[in-house]
């Protein structure tokens, strides 16, 4: 087969999983609107205790988001890994989301995945940007892509 079954399966768990954590995230981003909102049940707190609350769901967030990253790092690795060993993408591309991959891993220890943040953003934006306009404007090597899948007995493009 073209590509590890069990390697793209397991990244797409980790980026889904990512994803998902990043989505609830987002909730704890909004919710200090509501707790500062100024809803009629909220005077039961004083302003000290409504920003202390507003802030620690800020906090959750950013959190939250650092785990996002994490599973997001493992996806990303393993999609470069995948990239790297097939034939009919250059092996830049895997090389360049393998190292993105392992930036993002940086987060497994939040203090220097925040110092090292903007360099990381940086280069998987390039990383990105560089798999993309190639995807768009020179696609796979659709003879290697063939020769790949006919020399796997379990292909679906037979």
């Amino acid at each position: 087969m073209p590509v590890d079954r069990s390697l793209a399966r397991m990244a797409a768990v980790f980026g889904y999983v990512g994803s998902g954590i990043k989505a609830m995230a987002r909730l704890f981003f909004y919710a200090p609107l509501f707790v500062l909102g100024g809803a009629s049940y909220l005077p039961a707190f004083d302003a000290k205790q409504l920003e202390a609350l507003a802030y620690l769901l800020i906090r959750i967030n950013a959190q939250a988001t650092q785990i996002a990253l994490v599973f997001f790092g493992v996806s990303t690795l393993l999609t470069g890994y995948l990239m790297f060993r097939v034939t009919f993408l250059p092996r830049v591309l895997g090389v360049l989301s393998l190292i993105g991959g392992a930036a993002w891993l940086a987060f497994v220890y939040p203090p220097l995945g925040n110092t090292l943040y903007l360099p990381i953003v940086l280069f998987a934006l390039l990383g990105c940007a560089v798999t993309i306009g190639w995807l768009l404007f020179r696609g796979v090597d659709e003879k290697k892509w063939y020769e790949m899948a006919a020399a796997s007995s379990t292909s679906i493009w037979r």
